[in-house]
């Protein structure tokens, strides 16, 4: 049996609970599962898994991900506004680098830290961070580099000063 790319499978010891392998590959096969009758395997995306995942206490490693411009500070500067009449929140951002503005949305959608998902667009747009990140490998990298990001975040109380 193959295991759809990009799923997690994992074998343990149906005996000992303890995980023998575990990965992340194109084409996984359960021939090892299969050979050894105290051995189990299955993918861990699927629902029915997801307590025995948490049972196992599973720490599947991930490769440390990294930038692919190299640069020493960003600057996020968010702005919010609070539409009244309607109830939305709006936002700007612009990005800094190394002192140079690489990036502005003028106006869009959305509350909370949105401000923050938009900033990631543009550094992945602009080359700082590959096309393929997610929003969480941005934010573990921000994390494990807290001194090159600093992010600032305004309510406004007129659109215009957006």
């Amino acid at each position: 049996m193959k295991i759809p790319k990009g799923h997690f499978y994992i074998i343990y010891n149906t005996k000992t609970m303890q995980v023998v392998e575990a990965g992340k590959g194109a084409m996984a096969s359960y021939a090892k599962a299969d050979k050894d009758p105290d051995l189990a395997c299955f993918n861990h995306t699927h629902p029915s898994n997801a307590d025995l995942v948490r049972e196992l206490n599973l720490n599947i490693e991930k490769p440390k991900f990294r930038a692919l411009k190299a640069f020493n500070i960003c600057i996020i500067e968010g702005r919010r506004w609070f539409q009244k009449t309607y109830g939305n929140t709006y936002h700007s951002v612009t990005v800094t680098v190394d002192g140079a503005q690489i990036g502005r949305v003028d106006f869009a959608y959305g509350y909370g830290d949105q401000y923050v998902q938009s900033a990631y667009d543009i550094l992945r747009e602009k080359g700082f961070f590959p096309q393929s990140a997610e929003h969480w490998d941005i934010e573990q990298y921000k994390r494990d580099n807290r001194k090159k990001f600093h992010i600032t975040c305004t309510d406004v109380g007129r659109r215009k000063d957006l």
